[in-house]
């Protein structure tokens, strides 16, 4: 390969909401650090990010944070917010942040040529800014369930 190859941003955010998703539907410590570890793995032959173990365990506990204390009044159990996250990662997937959906491209072409940046703190803006285009129905369920 003539040049590294680093993970978008929306792929690693989806990556966390899937291990806070997996966290609020009770799955144990150990098997969150499992799960962590596969993602890593899988990503490995795509792309060369570094510190991405650290990194997605403390985007995850932003998301977790996020879901539990901010992003519903009344606040929801576990297993409303791991729910949640399902959607949260299919909108991620599958929508811009300006709620205009994606167009369909491939992993080969899906890459950076630089690590990230904030990648952390980006990823807990990702979350918010698509929380607020499903509260607001700008994207909606109806959309995610017939994709």
């Amino acid at each position: 390969m003539l040049f590294r190859r680093y993970m978008p941003q929306d792929v690693f955010a989806a990556s966390a909401v899937t291990l806070a998703m997996a966290e609020l539907a009770g799955l144990s410590s150990d098997q969150v650090s499992g799960l962590r570890k596969q993602l890593i793995t899988d990503y490995r032959g795509n792309y060369a990010d570094t510190n991405l173990d650290a990194d997605l365990r403390v985007a995850a506990e932003k998301v977790t944070d996020f879901l539990r204390h901010h992003a519903f009044q009344p606040p929801r159990s576990d297993e409303q917010l791991a729910a949640s996250c399902k959607i949260l990662t299919a909108a991620i997937a599958e929508f811009q942040k300006n709620g205009a959906r994606k167009t369909r491209r491939g992993a080969w072409f899906r890459w950076h040529r630089r690590e990230l940046p904030d990648r952390v703190e980006a990823a807990a803006k990702d979350v918010l800014i698509y929380h607020t285009l499903l509260m607001t129905g700008a994207i909606d369920d109806w959309q995610l369930r017939h994709i």
